[in-house]
């Protein structure tokens, strides 16, 4: 625990790494489930990580709130060893319109690998300029295809991650529900998951970003991690988590 404690705390002051513009073709040619089946807590030092590359990570706590919802494990327990990391999904560029914000959580459990998931907005940027404006899920809308941006990211994005995950618009969560801190596993019959989660910030961390959030004293516009830690202190609530219980179909009402 202490060696990933110091490496959030490096993370914090170290300078973004640079977007890996050249090697972002990898992720076309490599193997697909080199992203999406590897069982590590590191990534390995011969692949490029070509997406997500910058962000920021820190020690967090997952608190569960008073519900008759019935989950089970890390969801009815929480946890105080979650390691957190928010990151840019995609390679920013000077007419990019907006960040495409995304979460990823590990929960670190006793004597077994540490369990992990993720929740973004949109595999297309927002329109937003705040990290924390987006509402992220862990289940994405595909693509329109009747739109030309939705129809080439359908046929170049999609179709190479449907190589690993038939599902690559969803990603698992039950997983901690399945097993408790210490790890102890339940019995399937008796785990209960939901069927999604949302992440939305507190209020106080959403809406646009005034002049002088955005842009620094040279009008050069400040980067998205500067403004997150300007906002952030330890003790702050970063997400509030709600979860749905089960899918809705067309006609029935959110």
């Amino acid at each position: 625990m202490q060696q990933i404690k110091d490496k959030v705390v490096n993370s914090l002051t170290e300078e973004p790494v640079d977007f890996m513009w050249t090697k972002h073709p990898n992720f076309f040619t490599q193997r697909a489930n080199g992203s999406f089946c590897q069982r590590s807590d590191e990534l390995s030092k011969r692949r490029p990580k070509t997406m997500h590359t910058q962000g920021l990570v820190a020690h967090v706590s997952w608190e569960p709130l008073d519900n008759d919802l019935g989950y089970t494990a890390i969801y009815e327990s929480g946890s105080d060893t979650v390691v957190l990391r928010i990151s840019e999904m995609a390679n920013l560029f000077d007419e990019s319109p907006g960040l495409t914000p995304s979460v990823a959580l590990k929960f670190l459990i006793d004597g077994e690998e540490s369990y992990n998931i993720m929740a973004m907005q949109s595999f297309l940027p927002s329109e937003s300029w705040n990290f924390f404006d987006a509402d992220l899920s862990n289940r994405l809308k595909p693509f329109d295809v009747e739109d030309t941006t939705g129809y080439i990211m359908d046929q170049t994005l999609r179709k190479k991650m449907v190589e690993a995950s038939q599902r690559p618009f969803g990603l698992a969560i039950s997983h901690i529900g399945e097993m408790r801190n210490d790890g102890s596993n339940l019995d399937r019959e008796d785990v209960r998951v939901p069927y999604q989660l949302y992440f939305k910030a507190p209020e106080e961390l959403r809406g646009d970003l005034t002049d002088e959030q955005k842009f620094d004293e040279d009008g050069n516009q400040i980067h998205w991690v500067d403004h997150v830690k300007s906002v952030l202190t330890e003790g702050d609530v970063i997400y509030e988590v709600s979860a749905q219980t089960e899918p809705m179909f067309p006609g029935e009402l959110e």
